[in-house]
């Protein structure tokens, strides 16, 4: 966007200061051809590239060609005050590499715009998993870890009160430490080998 507007003020401006005194040179100025570089990439990438239909490719790409071959005329007769075939070759193969640069330009901009919401996607959907990782360990865990302490207390197990502190333990990292971003490893470790050896009781 801020290219399109950066193109359109050029346009304006130059327009203003030209159209009253040369027509043919506000046509041939650097705003125009830059103007007509932006129209020709934009529709390409934007609407020509999404076509179906071959013809319609074939007549956009054609009716592009055409205008720059125009353009490339239109500035030679203004510089020459006559065409040539080689010079206006020249400022043609000259706007059709300008036109690629744009093409290119945007082409990077759009592929930098989808990668970081790519990388944000990704990051959403990682969050979305532990959550639900989370989500799945809580009830589960808690009602076999439950079931198990009842089973030991009925028992009078001398592991009940070491099963208890482990689960209570676990608890509280689950509701105090995951939702920050960054936990030290070794609280991870002591929660994996608590659960381990909750599973294994």
């Amino acid at each position: 966007m801020t290219f399109i507007a950066i193109i359109t003020f050029e346009l304006i401006r130059e327009a203003f200061f030209s159209i009253p005194e040369d027509w043919l040179f506000f046509l041939t100025s650097d705003a125009v051809e830059n103007f007509v570089f932006a129209l020709i990439t934009f529709g390409l990438y934007y609407y020509v590239l999404e076509l179906k239909d071959l013809w319609r490719k074939i007549g956009f790409v054609s009716l592009s060609i055409f205008l720059l071959i125009g353009l490339a005329s239109l500035k030679d007769f203004r510089i020459h005050d006559r065409i040539e075939f080689g010079q206006s070759f020249e400022y043609f193969t000259s706007f059709l590499g300008q036109s690629l640069l744009f093409y290119l330009g945007i082409y990077f901009i759009n592929r930098l715009e989808f990668l970081n919401r790519y990388k944000k996607m990704e990051k959403e959907l990682n969050q979305a998993k532990e959550q639900l990782l989370w989500n799945q360990l809580h009830p589960h865990f808690l009602f076999n870890a439950f079931n198990s302490l009842y089973s030991l207390s009925l028992k009078n197990h001398p592991e009940t009160s070491d099963y208890i502190l482990k689960l209570s333990s676990m608890m509280r990292y689950l509701t105090d430490e995951t939702h920050l971003k960054k936990v030290p490893l070794t609280k991870e470790l002591d929660f994996i080998k608590k659960y381990i050896d909750i599973e294994k009781m």
